[in-house]
């Protein structure tokens, strides 16, 4: 009897650590696929930030600042990649994985997402390298400036873009899209 209490205690014991284990793995599985964020809200103005900032209802948020586009022909917007700039925040939720090289801190250097090297016809790129791209910017009305402005930047980083909400997407340092 005594024998089959203690079973029955180490067999209840095992299951409720193989659940919390599990439980503990499919956690770290949909950060590291999807980053730590609930949601991506973006264009937002800093007076809703404010608000946010003073809400109850958001404990943590991290912003991304998209600031363009970027392909490397000129055919539009259709086949080029995001232009983006994540906060120290934003860039702890989306988890992004450095492959190699590093994040962007300089003007013009650019940190990009491996399948955007692909889909800019990008596949042999190098850090170091001098990456022209077309570039289009807000108009501030919802939509792009019809003609693209030629820009030259430095490969510095490339990144696993398994988080779902930034694949396709090159991230520049704060110093140069402030200046954008």
């Amino acid at each position: 009897m005594i024998i089959s209490i203690i079973l029955a205690m180490s067999f209840g014991s095992s299951i409720l650590f193989f659940a919390s284990t599990l439980v503990s793995s499919l956690k770290q599985r949909n950060i590291d696929m999807y980053g730590k964020e609930n949601m991506i809200i973006c264009n937002l103005g800093k007076e809703t930030v404010s608000v946010l900032n003073d809400s109850e209802l958001i404990g943590e948020y991290g912003l991304s600042y998209i600031t363009g586009y970027a392909c490397n022909d000129t055919s539009g917007t259709n086949n080029g990649v995001a232009i983006a700039r994540l906060d120290d925040k934003g860039l702890d939720f989306a988890s992004i994985k450095l492959l190699e090289g590093k994040y962007p801190e300089a003007d013009g250097e650019l940190l990009l997402e491996k399948s955007s090297l692909l889909r800019l016809g990008l596949d042999d790129a190098k850090i170091g390298d001098q990456i022209t791209l077309n570039v289009y910017t807000p108009n501030g009305e919802n939509d792009y400036l019809q003609a693209p402005i030629e820009k030259t930047f430095t490969l510095c980083g490339i990144w696993d873009g398994d988080a779902v909400a930034y694949r396709q997407t090159m991230l520049l340092s704060k110093k140069y899209t402030e200046q954008v």
